[in-house]
Formats: C-alpha cells, structure tokens, sequence
C-alpha cells in the first residue's frame, strides 16, 4: 500500500459555477479547498485575441465555462473551453492568472475554421497544453476523425481523452477503435502504444 505524507493541500479550487448567466454557460470561479472555505469568488479578466468580445479592451469580463477548464502546473493559466465567442462552435481559451488576461487560443465553427468539437482540456507536467479533437464530417463533406492534439504527441484515429503521466513521459489515454472504450498507455511520442483495460477517463497517481 502506498502511504503518503500527513500534510495538507490547501491550494484553491477552480470550478463552472452554472448560473446561466446571460444565457451563457457556468462562471470561472474559485473556492478555497480547506475549512473554513468561505464564499465562492467569481474570476473576472480582459477578454483579448478574440473576434466578437463583448465586452473588450479595459472592461473586466466573466470567464464563462462550458464543461472543461484544466489549471497550469505551475499555476500561472487556467485553459477554459467555452462558447462565449459568438463566431465560433467552440473555444478555447487561455486565462493568465498575473495579468487577468484571457487569450483565445483554439476555435472552430461554420464557415471559418472547419467542423471541429474540442474537449478533454489536459496540462502536462513541464507546461505543455493539449486537448481533444473530433469531426464528423456530416456539415463540410471532410474526412471525420477522432484525435489528441499535444506537443509531439503522434495521435492514431480514435485517442480522446489524454492524461500525460506526472514525469512527462507516457501517456493515457482512451480509443474505442478496437470495439468498446479501452485504457491505453503510449510513449510521451505516441509509440509503444498496448491496452491496459476497458474504460473512461484515465488519470495518473500524483507526484507526492
């Protein structure tokens, strides 16, 4: 068994408050993680690099979320996937917790960037960024496919949802190819790919 140090975490927590704010989806907000935890706070920033802000320029925003937000190692940006762009299906974006700056870092949608859905946001141990990928193909008449997308990652048709390993050199991840969803483990490069088990979601055992 596995015996880890008695010392306490008491790092906060971010999270997707739903409030349906504006018709939008949940709010950026942040909790502390140990009692007393007090009053969820709303994280606000400046909306940049993006085509239909509103608002923009010095105006403090919310960050709206839409099911995915993934935090930085090293605590310096939170990636947050929303529809809060109307020109765009779906949107990521990166939001830098020094500056209150949120960039607009990945899009898609109708005629401009392709069919594409987006999800499964992930941060590797050393600050690489990645996410999934996937198009049917039934709007724009392209080849449908099923990706990762991370740096220097080789993904094969059918990888969702990647969990890079706490050192930075495996992966996890899931594809249903074969037949049902199964666990594989692959290199940081995307080689030595086998099948651990049949399931969802993998994660790795933290560092301690």
């Amino acid at each position: 068994m596995t015996r880890f140090p008695n010392q306490v975490d008491d790092r906060p927590v971010i999270f997707a408050l739903l409030q349906m704010i504006e018709g939008q989806f949940g709010q950026l907000t942040t909790i502390k993680s140990t009692a007393p935890f007090g009053a969820p706070k709303a994280i606000k920033g400046y909306l940049r690099d993006c085509t239909d802000c509103d608002p923009e320029g010095t105006d403090l925003a919310p960050i709206y979320v839409d099911r995915f937000v993934a935090w930085s190692p090293d605590s310096s940006t939170i990636a947050v996937f929303n529809h809060d762009d109307g020109q765009f299906d779906d949107v990521i974006y990166k939001y830098d917790v020094a500056t209150r700056e949120s960039h607009e870092y990945a899009a898609t949608g109708a005629d401009c960037c392709g069919y594409v859905d987006l999800s499964d946001l992930t941060w590797g141990p050393h600050g690489d960024f990645g996410y999934g990928a996937a198009a049917t193909g039934e709007l724009d008449g392209a080849d449908p496919f099923v990706k990762l997308v991370y740096p220097g990652f080789v993904s094969v048709e059918g990888d969702r949802s990647p969990a890079p390993s706490p050192h930075g050199t495996r992966m996890a991840f899931v594809n249903s190819s074969a037949g049902g969803p199964k666990i594989y483990v692959a290199s940081a490069a995307g080689g030595h790919r086998h099948i651990v088990t049949k399931g969802h979601q993998p994660d790795w055992q933290p560092l301690r």
